[in-house]
């Protein structure tokens, strides 16, 4: 299938309001107007007249936007709503020639890597008479409550071992599994509309085309060794775990190399283009940079092998003694008062 979350959120929305927003803004509880309309690949400035005529700055953040009482005014503006779902239902329209043309029956099987299972939603919805079933590497806690037609399976079931091993490389697996081709944005006489990002495209070419080769040359290995010694699914399950463990606390060179030059389409949901990238030598020995950057950092080992921090750590972990050892000191200070 040809689909992403811009290419199928879109076309879900019965109705354009809070509550099918929430889908969304469960997620991402920050958003700008311009960076929703692009969630749903539509041009916001189509509706500047009503944007601006409830004074909103479409490029401001809003934090919970559902509270926020110029959305709500527009949200209850029945001629925006009525243009806005019109264009919604003709893109519906357009991804359900897409779904014609693959002579979908009563059920799909859906394969994919994780890890809400949002696209496989989107998708019951558009086909509400179809069955979905997906299977997936690992799966969180659903943000929203799933359509009655969605089963979905995952085989890392464990929710503590998903959170510290699986969670941290979720850009990393992501990153496998990258299209040189661009992301799908749209239909369009059933066919889907890609968007390419020139740094992307050029960024899965040049690093993530010959890992996916050395993949399926590592499958048809692998399928012809387990039809002598089959591999039982708890088997399968610890050596997943153990090699996400491994890979996640002692990263190689080469993977955290690639993981940092990495460029991807995230404009679903935060509308940006995300670029990775390595310290300079001025910033190294900034230590609160790099204690700032470390804590929003999801992967800590790999920015500080890729960055050959190794002293970093220790004047974490010095820096946060001697802070121990100041309060230590002013609560004694206080006592002997």
């Amino acid at each position: 299938l040809e689909v992403s979350r811009v290419a199928t959120f879109g076309p879900s929305i019965e109705k354009f309001d809070i509550q099918n927003l929430l889908r969304l803004w469960s997620q991402y509880r920050s958003q700008s107007l311009k960076t929703l309309f692009k969630s749903i690949n539509i041009d916001y400035r189509k509706f500047n007249k009503y944007i601006y005529r409830y004074k909103i700055n479409p490029k401001k953040v809003i934090s919970e936007p559902w509270f926020d009482h110029k959305i709500n005014q527009l949200l209850m503006d029945k001629e925006f709503i009525t243009e806005i779902e019109k264009e919604l239902h003709e893109n519906r329209n357009e991804e359900l020639k897409y779904f014609k043309k693959l002579q979908i029956k009563n059920k799909m099987f859906l394969v994919d890597i994780g890890w809400r299972g949002s696209i496989q939603d989107n998708i019951a919805k558009i086909l509400n008479n179809v069955e979905t079933y997906g299977f997936y590497l690992a799966l969180f806690e659903r943000y929203n409550i799933e359509p009655d037609n969605v089963t979905k399976y995952a085989l890392l079931n464990d929710l503590k071992k998903n959170y510290e091993y699986v969670a941290p490389l979720i850009t990393l697996l992501e990153l496998m599994f990258n299209s040189p081709s661009g992301s799908v944005i749209g239909y369009k006489d059933g066919k889907s509309i890609r968007k390419i990002v020139k740094d992307e495209s050029e960024f899965n070419k040049t690093y993530i085309k010959p890992i996916q080769r050395g993949i399926f040359d590592g499958i048809k290995y692998i399928n012809e060794t387990i039809k002598d010694y089959p591999l039982s699914e708890e088997i399968l399950v610890n050596k997943t775990y153990d090699k996400l463990k491994e890979i996640k606390t002692y990263p190689s060179k080469e993977i955290v190399d690639i993981y940092f030059k990495n460029v991807h389409n995230d404009i679903f949901g935060s509308g940006k283009i995300v670029k990775k990238g390595k310290l300079s030598f001025k910033e190294k020995i900034n230590i609160f940079k790099v204690r700032n950057i470390l804590k929003n950092e999801i992967w800590k080992e790999g920015f500080i092998k890729v960055n050959n921090l190794k002293v970093v750590p220790l004047l974490l972990k010095v820096k946060g003694a001697m802070r121990i050892l100041i309060k230590k000191r002013k609560k004694h200070s206080e006592d002997e008062i």
